[in-house]
């Protein structure tokens, strides 16, 4: 069984209760990389439970990280055993610039940043639903999600639906010269994930947690809604207008200036977005039906209890 409710409810706890709880395991620190603090934080716990308060926008954050670091290493891979696969990309007579994806696009790269960005599926998707529990959570029994809480609880839905579909940027342009399909499933990506920050950042400043705002929070927001919005249309503008011998319609250092930003951005997602309220999270073993006609469990077996005295 598992019970999640918002870490502060339970701060009143009396010492009859504290003496029966089970392990407790606080947030870890803020650290630079949400990915890190996820992996190290414990798991343990007594008494048939555990327990773990943790920060939702973690997993999130801790997405765009694994995309930073799998980026990094197909660079790697591609300068070290094909570098002509960046310098003389398809791509570049499109846009002129050299895009951030060039690293990746081709095996043997592609192999690892396939599988490394695998592992987002799972952590926006993770995101997406304790995003939406902390939501109604916050609410008092009864009342009804405001216009910005449905924002905050729907943009890592399509965060997480758009992290399905990246997957496909693999397949579709390297393999097929589909460049066009193949940016599309990246902007995408690239406006979901503002929007995920753009909600998180809307929900504390108009909520009721709006003391944690702070001048950074808002000029990071800003900075990140101008490169969201910039990249898209320089690219859109380039793939629209392409024609072959021809220079790309927007100057290229002002493509590749988009970039820079864009990927400056998602690199400090962690230390520039207003922290979210934690969740505390129970799990505990509970006996299902079969345990409960056999008169309960003693020792290993369906329900998975605690092994038994002899």
């Amino acid at each position: 069984m598992t019970k999640i409710v918002p870490a502060s409810a339970n701060a009143q706890s009396s010492a009859a209760e504290q003496d029966d709880e089970p392990q407790f395991i606080p947030c870890i620190p803020e650290g630079y990389l949400s990915i890190l603090d996820l992996l190290a934080q414990p798991v343990g716990g007594k008494n048939g439970k555990s327990v773990r308060v943790f920060y939702p926008r973690k997993y999130f954050s801790a997405s765009l990280e694994v995309f930073a670091v799998a980026l990094i290493v197909c660079w790697l891979i591609t300068l070290i055993s094909n570098p002509n696969q960046i310098w003389d990309h398809p791509g570049y007579d499109i846009i002129g610039a050299y895009n951030p994806c060039y690293g990746w696009d081709y095996a043997p790269s592609s192999y690892f940043g396939l599988t490394i960005c695998s592992v987002n599926v799972f952590l926006t998707w993770r995101y997406a639903w304790f995003e939406g529990l902390r939501t109604h959570l916050s609410n008092p029994d009864g009342w009804p999600i405001c216009s910005i809480q449905t924002f905050a609880k729907w943009t890592p839905i399509m965060l997480a639906f758009s992290s399905n579909a990246w997957l496909l940027l693999w397949i579709i342009g390297p393999a097929d010269g589909n460049w066009n399909a193949h940016t599309a499933l990246f902007m995408i990506y690239a406006v979901s994930s503002y929007l995920v920050c753009m909600g998180n950042y809307l929900e504390m400043r108009w909520g009721p947690r709006s003391h944690v705002i702070r001048r950074q929070h808002t000029i990071f927001i800003v900075v990140y809604g101008f490169g969201s919005l910039l990249l898209p249309i320089c690219y859109g503008i380039d793939l629209a207008l392409y024609e072959p011998g021809t220079d790309p319609p927007v100057p290229p250092w002002l493509t590749q200036t988009s970039d820079f930003v864009w990927m400056g951005c998602i690199m400090f997602i962690t230390v520039f977005t207003p922290p979210d309220l934690p969740l505390k999270l129970t799990v505990e073993l509970v006996p299902d039906s079969t345990d409960a006609e056999e008169g309960g469990v003693d020792g290993w077996g369906a329900g998975g209890a605690v092994v038994g005295d002899d």
